[in-house]
């Protein structure tokens, strides 16, 4: 029976559209439940002011980093907007400081942290800092 076939052949194609449908809101559900928030930080620059202090099985550093961004003006001057941030790390895992000195070139990942104190005047202050989880030295300093 020719017809027959043609009404299974017409449902089969809605089946699968359903089908597809179900999974796509499946993995729409899967998208929204683990997007919580992202706090990723990646950057490349100059070490500047450099700070080691022993702690607990490992060495935490506290340094300067120094990251350049290259532009051209519209009557063609180069300006160079330079954009200064705080780092901190301990090192183990991703984290070598072997090499980390001013003046170096480091690539590094991380995440923002941002704290509040009162400074000696007494005026409370807010203090933000890349904690970065892996780093690598890419060129010692230049002499």
């Amino acid at each position: 029976n020719g017809d027959a076939d043609a009404r299974s052949y017409n449902r089969e194609p809605r089946m699968l559209l359903q089908l597809r449908r179900r999974e796509d809101s499946k993995l729409q559900d899967k998208i929204v439940v683990n997007s919580k928030s992202i706090n990723r930080v990646e950057l490349q620059g100059k070490v500047g002011t450099v700070r080691l202090s022993p702690c607990v099985g490992a060495v935490a550093a506290t340094f300067s980093l120094v990251t350049e961004h290259h532009l051209k003006s519209v009557s063609g001057v180069a300006i160079v907007e330079s954009t200064w941030h705080n780092i901190a790390t301990f090192e183990g895992g991703d984290v070598s400081l072997d090499g980390l000195s001013r003046g170096a070139l480091v690539h590094l990942t991380g995440r923002l942290r941002t704290s509040k104190y009162t400074a000696a005047d007494g005026t409370e202050r807010i203090f933000t800092e890349v904690v970065a989880d892996s780093l690598q030295v890419l060129e010692d300093e230049i002499q």
